[in-house]
C-alpha cells in the first residue's frame, strides 16, 4: 500500500485498490535487507526508491 500510496503521489492518479482475503502462498512479513550487499559487495544503492519510481513513471509516460 505505501507503494501505491508513493505512485499515486508521483503521477496525480488514484489507484482502485480492492482488498481481498490472503491466499495460499501469500508473504506476510519479509525483512528485506541490502545488508549482506552492502558488506560483501560493497553495493550502494545510486538512485532512491522516488527517483527510480519518477525514472520508470517519465519512461511509460515517454512510450504514450
Amino acid at each position: 500500500l505505501e507503494l501505491i500510496e508513493k505512485i499515486e503521489h508521483l503521477t496525480g492518479l488514484n489507484a482502485k485498490t480492492i482488498h481481498m482475503g490472503s491466499r495460499e502462498g501469500d508473504q506476510f512479513n519479509t525483512h528485506a535487507d541490502i545488508s549482506l550487499a552492502r558488506s560483501e559487495l560493497g553495493y550502494v544503492p545510486q538512485t532512491s526508491l522516488q527517483e527510480g519510481l519518477q525514472e520508470q513513471i517519465n519512461w511509460q509516460k515517454s512510450l504514450l
